[in-house]
């Protein structure tokens, strides 16, 4: 038995973060550094100035209520 895709599955197209992936594939292998701020998967940690900003911030109480009707 043989199962026939949909019609409607011949109008899809190559996932656009698939697209761009490659071509930062590409350009890293022809010497480019790249960083890529496209998907939320660093690939590297964050700096220590970023953690260091974002403990600062979570610290601080004075924005951690409900707002008072």
């Amino acid at each position: 038995m043989t199962i026939k895709p949909a019609d409607r599955t011949g109008n899809v197209q190559e996932y656009y973060f698939s697209q761009k992936l490659a071509q930062i594939d590409k350009m890293r292998r022809e010497g480019s550094d790249v960083i890529n701020l496209g998907i939320g998967s660093p690939d590297q940690p964050p700096s220590e100035n970023t953690i260091k900003a974002l403990i600062n911030e979570a610290e601080k109480t004075d924005f951690s209520r409900l707002p008072e009707l």
